[in-house]
């Protein structure tokens, strides 16, 4: 309707926003104010469905490495009770910054 696509956003009902895409169109930046995010290795991930009782390694936002697959857990900081939620998402951490838009928080 306005000539240019609308802009996409990585949101739950858990949640809320948990990143969004920026201007350049090009991949989606996580939001780190909105929820206290955790980065699961996609290994780690698949030990611990192939074992209930296994406790997987986590991750923050500044150790993710571009190329790699992580599924994402949150504790919501706005609007909720405090707890920890794995969502069960798996995410393909493209970048760690936007260089174009100088945007610090990996895509």
């Amino acid at each position: 309707m306005w000539g240019r696509y609308p802009l996409d956003v990585y949101a739950g009902s858990e949640c809320l926003i948990m990143a969004i895409q920026t201007w350049d169109y090009e991949g989606l930046s996580f939001v780190p104010t909105s929820n206290f995010l955790e980065f699961i290795p996609e290994e780690e991930s698949l030990k611990s469905k192939a074992n209930p009782g296994y406790q997987p390694k986590t991750l923050l936002l500044d150790e993710v490495k571009p190329g790699e697959n992580y599924e994402l857990a949150i504790t919501s900081f706005h609007g909720m009770p405090f707890m920890r939620y794995r969502l069960g998402d798996m995410v393909k951490i493209t970048a760690r910054r936007n260089e174009k838009l100088n945007i610090d928080t990996p895509r």
